[in-house]
């Protein structure tokens, strides 16, 4: 029982070569159940597919305080939206997502409580109902380019937002970022 289950976390976790298998299902990584249960319970929620960005959406997850993107799981692919409906693409993994992986990964640095992060449509009605009281609302953007992107994140970062209302720009669309401490706080 606990020792198995020990065993597959600690072996998923440290021993890069064996992720093949945790994803597979050769060896069950709890984090990565976890995360399949919480993404098929966001998947299911109403009108998730009106806040899809075009780009898709990525949800990530740090199960111990990150150190670098590997440490965290996310899809290999996106949810995407698509005549039928919504659709997964790839599959969780560790270093799964790069984009949404390396934003976590940099809000954690400071905020180490943030375990989770979604992207959506940048959708000002959407983030207008949030209690500015409870949720830390950041605003970054336009961008020229890739870099100005990731260096006003890194800026906006240092005070620890829950959301980062970024207005894309060159080459970048307009997205909202939610970090969050756990999957429940993320769905309420």
């Amino acid at each position: 029982g606990f020792v198995s289950y020990l065993s597959a976390v600690i072996a998923c976790r440290e021993f890069v070569e064996l992720r093949e298998e945790c994803v597979k299902g050769l060896l069950k990584d709890p984090h990565i159940e976890v995360y399949k249960t919480m993404l098929s319970r966001i998947m299911a929620k109403p009108g998730l597919a009106k806040i899809l960005p075009e780009v898709g959406s990525n949800l990530v997850y740090a199960p111990e305080p990150p150190s670098s993107e590997a440490d965290i799981i996310g899809l290999t692919g996106r949810i995407v939206k698509t005549l039928t409906g919504i659709v997964i693409t790839g599959e969780p993994f560790y270093g799964g997502s790069r984009h949404l992986a390396k934003l976590l990964l940099i809000i954690a640095k400071h905020n180490p409580s943030k375990k989770v992060g979604f992207n959506f449509k940048h959708d000002y009605s959407l983030v207008s109902r949030l209690d500015r009281k409870v949720y830390h609302v950041e605003h970054t953007g336009p961008h020229n380019d890739l870099n100005s992107f990731w260096r006003t994140v890194e800026e906006a970062a240092v005070r620890r937002p829950d959301v980062i209302l970024d207005k894309g720009g060159t080459g970048l669309e307009p997205v909202t970022y939610v970090f969050t401490k756990d999957f429940y706080e993320l769905e309420s």
